[in-house]
């Protein structure tokens, strides 16, 4: 794969005709953070659906408690990992109309939705709105990953 100049490590993410990015969010672009930001992305591209997106944040919840009912209850575990996938099922199927992550990317899927929830449940706790900056200066690392450029 050809090497993006513009696109080194300590180089900042730049994308024409769009704002400077706020400094709390400004990351290198071949940094890890800025891979997450890209994968967060590229997550929300598929849960465009306002009620997919409301489906996915009560999968997650439901799948962040059997995480922790894992320690408690495996049984508690497993109903919540079942409510996980009905939920998150039910969004794509009934309304975004496309195959889940996680049949072609399962890593992908589970660790971009977990961090999609921490930052929407920071997002609502706070008020403060973190994902439309991210879209705004991933997008052009988005698209070139979905080429299959290399970042680095």
């Amino acid at each position: 794969m050809r090497r993006i100049p513009s696109l080194r490590k300590g180089h900042r993410v730049s994308v024409p005709g769009i704002p400077a990015a706020h400094k709390e969010t400004d990351v290198p672009a071949g940094s890890p953070a800025a891979r997450v930001k890209a994968d967060v992305v590229r997550y929300l591209r598929a849960h465009r659906h306002p009620w997919n997106l409301r489906l996915h944040y009560g999968a997650f919840l439901a799948a962040f408690f059997g995480w922790i009912f894992l320690f408690f209850d495996w049984r508690m575990t497993l109903v919540f990992a079942a409510a996980h996938y009905i939920l998150s099922w039910t969004g794509h199927f009934g309304f975004e109309k496309n195959k889940p992550a996680s049949f072609r990317h399962p890593m992908l899927g589970f660790y971009a939705g977990f961090a999609w929830f921490f930052v929407r449940t920071y997002e609502l706790g706070t008020g403060r709105s973190v994902l439309r900056h991210w879209e705004k200066e991933a997008a052009g690392l988005v698209d070139m990953q979905e080429k299959g450029e290399e970042l680095i």
